[in-house]
């Protein structure tokens, strides 16, 4: 897990780009998570190298041709390492063409976004535990609102493997 320090800088790139962006169709935040998504992209990229291409697949393509999608959640604690990393179970979560998922944890106060780890796209959809839509999980009772394929960080490639495997 790596901290990225959120800068002025980042910042005012992310709320340009969420204000461009505006709100997806089927979003269940209404673009409200927009900021933190762009966010948690900018210090990914920062972390990784490659190119932004913000296609509707993928976020980040790097010079190897492999692609990456970075997942963005909002949290008010450092993250701890059983912390989980979700993508939704939905057909179009399912079926979107990247190579890789990079998870990132974005800080409620906006001070810092900790890049996690990742994981190659379809072996994540095998390794990963799948949740129903309903599921009651963890100490806090958090109910599923929609189908999760489900992994916790301590289970995800370190930055370091992951650098490597996005490089060959």
């Amino acid at each position: 897990m790596i901290e990225v320090p959120i800068s002025d800088e980042m910042l005012i790139e992310a709320r340009r780009k969420a204000q461009q962006m505006g709100e997806l169709k089927g979003s269940m935040m209404k673009g409200d998570r927009n900021l933190t998504a762009f966010l948690g992209e900018l210090a990914a990229q920062k972390v990784i190298g490659g190119k932004t291409d913000n296609t509707y697949d993928y976020d980040i393509s790097m010079p190897s041709g492999k692609t990456v999608d970075v997942k963005t959640k909002k949290v008010k604690y450092i993250p701890k390492d059983y912390y989980d990393c979700t993508i939704f179970g939905d057909k179009a979560s399912v079926n979107q063409a990247c190579d890789y998922l990079l998870f990132t944890q974005v800080l409620t106060d906006l001070s810092s976004v900790y890049v996690l780890g990742g994981y190659n796209k379809k072996k994540f959809l095998q390794d990963a535990q799948f949740k129903e839509k309903g599921s009651v999980v963890g100490t806090n009772n958090l109910t599923y609102k929609r189908d999760n394929y489900v992994m916790q960080i301590k289970d995800l490639l370190s930055m370091e493997s992951l650098t490597e495997e996005l490089a060959a």
